[in-house]
């Protein structure tokens, strides 16, 4: 062989491991990016993870934040309220539902709650439309009033069950 195939024999070789290394390079490279890209997607998948235990957590609050004002709003439904069971009225499903519902409730004859012209006194339940004085200041209501408004937890108009 002469020099110049010599020569020319070195300049393929170095051109045949110029391309391997080239061909390896971009093999070792895309593994690099796939690996990458694994670690990225693992990372998202993590953040994701971590991103749905919060939203699970601040739900579920809500939900716990929800049953307290729910039980708050019942057990304070009828808090500002003074009620005087006339004697016709079932007293004791009236007084224990006002009762469990934050209200105060006083009849004929109660040694514990105000009489009957006591300025507290805000609602006034009977069943019957005849009554001898009408106090200013307080409404006349039905003992069903009670019972819806506990059952809609809120305090229902009281001018369509007047007397």
């Amino acid at each position: 062989m002469s020099m110049f195939s010599s020569y020319a024999c070195d300049i393929d070789r170095h051109q045949g491991t110029k391309a391997l290394g080239n061909q390896l390079h971009q093999k070792l490279k895309g593994i690099s990016e796939d690996k990458e890209e694994r670690e990225e997607k693992e990372v998202e998948k993590e953040e994701e993870e971590e991103e749905v235990k919060e939203l699970k957590q601040l739900s579920d609050q809500l939900l716990d934040g929800a049953a307290l004002n729910s039980a708050d709003k019942y057990a304070t439904l009828f808090k500002d309220c003074y009620f005087f069971l006339a004697r016709e009225v079932p007293r004791e499903s009236l007084e224990f539902v006002i009762r469990s519902f934050g209200g105060n409730v006083s009849w004929p004859g109660s040694l514990t709650g105000e009489p009957e012209s006591s300025p507290r006194i805000t609602h006034h339940i009977m069943d019957r439309p005849s009554q001898k004085h009408i106090f200013l200041g307080r409404e006349y209501i039905q003992p069903q009033w009670v019972y819806d408004s506990a059952n809609y937890c809120t305090l229902l108009l009281t001018h369509e069950v007047t007397y």
